[in-house]
């Protein structure tokens, strides 16, 4: 909901530019991230194998990129307009989508009056009947309380309300450890790579406290299971 189309083909585009050149053996200068995709003087400096590899991207992202919706935030967009969009898609394409809302604290509130709290509650209740009604899974990305970004994701984590922990199936935190921890705090963002925990704090349906290790190359928006 805070970025524009454009800027999130680009970082597709950039991830699988790392993943062509990760397959080819080709180094990562290869790889081009969202800003050396759309920023046309960086052009001047590219290689054959710079412009393959872009091409490449181009290719492996047209095999899905009539699967894939985005809905800019051209004004504001509620809940219940997101329960519409599904409704319409279903309607028109005759597809169930997976839905995916980032992030969850950028949708406009129910009610103006209410408190932020009441508004977040009444978000989640939302997104949760859509998920039951139309049978479908809805991921919503929420940010987190400051202090989080200190330890690990815990209930505790996730801002303006309880009803994310009570209502959502399946909750997922994803955190730095260790030193990766410790750098992010001194503010040393600048390494190529970072190891990241993803953790299933809560799980409806089955197992949780699961920790998975992943590789994640910042530059490029793209996570790796170690």
């Amino acid at each position: 909901l805070e970025m524009a189309r454009d800027e999130m083909i680009a970082r597709t585009l950039g991830r699988l530019t790392l993943q062509y050149a990760k397959q080819n053996k080709l180094g990562e200068k290869i790889a081009k991230t969202g800003r050396d995709i759309t920023t046309k003087s960086r052009w001047e400096n590219y290689g054959d194998e710079d412009e393959k590899a872009i091409h490449n991207a181009v290719l492996a992202y047209e095999k899905f990129a009539k699967r894939v919706y985005m809905r800019e935030s051209v004004g504001d967009i509620t809940p219940a307009q997101i329960r519409d969009i599904v409704r319409k898609h279903i309607l028109f394409t005759g597809r169930k989508p997976v839905v995916i809302v980032d992030y969850l604290q950028m949708l406009a509130p129910t009610d103006p009056r209410a408190t932020d709290k009441m508004n977040m509650d009444k978000a989640v209740k939302i997104l949760k009947h859509i998920s039951r009604d139309f049978k479908i899974p809805v991921f919503a990305i929420s940010s987190l309380n400051r202090t989080s970004y200190r330890d690990k994701v815990s209930f505790e984590s996730f801002k303006e309300s309880g009803g994310i922990e009570y209502t959502a199936d399946t909750l997922l935190g994803l955190y730095y450890f260790g030193k990766e921890k410790e750098d992010r705090q001194k503010e040393k963002k600048q390494k190529p790579t970072r190891m990241v925990t993803l953790e299933v704090i809560k799980n409806r349906h089955g197992e949780d406290a699961i920790e998975i290790p992943y590789v994640q190359y910042p530059k490029f928006c793209h996570f790796e299971e170690k």
